[in-house]
């Protein structure tokens, strides 16, 4: 029987690896600065039942060691629910960190549960990405530079279809490949990142948020398509949902969708991006 090769997979796994022990100290520093409660106590109170048990069987295996005994799949809620306590300090950018948490949780679940193909080289640069990321705003520059390695290495492979050229310096990720089906929204808010200087991280979640909200029924009132920019930068600027609702004449729970990333139409996503970021 034929072995399948994963070289992306494994590219991912490894650099997992490396976003997971160095989140687990990170973590434990920041809960340790939390006075009068028990780092362990503090990581249950933040975890639903399931995973609150699971954390203290893997607790009593090993032997008390908080660090070992805390989970991936911990790390987004144990920052989301104890932001204000142990984490705000200590991280930037509470929306945009919990959102990169919650991404590399799926990316840590594609590379334990294979399936029958490789991983495609830009969802795993991409995967790559976002852990570096992270691992720049939790201070720990070797590792991440460990990652960049990595995802230097996807690259090269992907680039000479053979093996990869591990001694190249680290380089920034390569930008994604537009999608078929979208390709021409797609390169608009790609050169719309290249000429902006806001994070791509940033903009890749809030399409994330956009594209896999939910369909709405029914019609979207009287909005426009440029209106979706005009309502950001008015919302930024600090007009409240219900000044704007009876400016355009829509609900308040309409623009506060808006605010919320949420049924955005795509011909007005770049605008609205351009307004929320510029």
């Amino acid at each position: 029987m034929t072995t399948i090769q994963r070289p992306n997979r494994d590219a991912l796994s490894r650099a997992v690896d490396v976003y997971r022990d160095a989140m687990r100290p990170f973590i434990v520093r920041c809960l340790k600065q939390v006075r009068g409660q028990r780092v362990e106590d503090l990581i249950r109170s933040a975890l639903r039942d399931r995973q609150a048990d699971q954390f203290a069987s893997r607790l009593r295996t090993n032997g008390g060691d908080v660090e070992a005994s805390i989970d991936i799949d911990n790390f987004p809620p144990l920052v989301q629910g104890l932001w204000r306590d142990a984490f705000e300090r200590q991280l930037s950018e509470h929306r945009a960190i919990t959102n990169r948490l919650w991404l590399i949780k799926d990316a840590r679940n594609l590379a334990s549960h294979p399936g029958s193909r490789d991983l495609q080289p830009d969802d795993t640069t991409n995967h790559l990405y976002q852990i570096s990321a992270v691992l720049d705003q939790i201070n720990a520059p070797q590792q991440a530079g460990e990652v960049r390695s990595i995802s230097n290495e996807v690259q090269s492979r992907s680039q000479s279809g053979g093996e990869p050229t591990t001694n190249a310096p680290a380089t920034n990720f390569a930008r994604p490949a537009p999608s078929q089906a979208n390709g021409n929204l797609t390169q608009r808010i790609l050169k719309f990142i290249d000429d902006s200087e806001f994070s791509r991280a940033d903009v890749l979640i809030a399409l994330k948020t956009v594209f896999e909200a939910p369909a709405k029924r029914g019609k979207r009132g009287k909005l426009k398509t440029e209106d979706y920019g005009a309502i950001m930068a008015a919302l930024k600027a600090g007009e409240t949902n219900k000044e704007l609702a009876a400016k355009y004449g829509v609900s308040s729970s309409r623009i506060s969708e808006i605010r919320n990333e949420k049924s955005i139409p795509r011909d007005a996503l770049a605008s609205y991006l351009e307004a929320k970021y510029s």
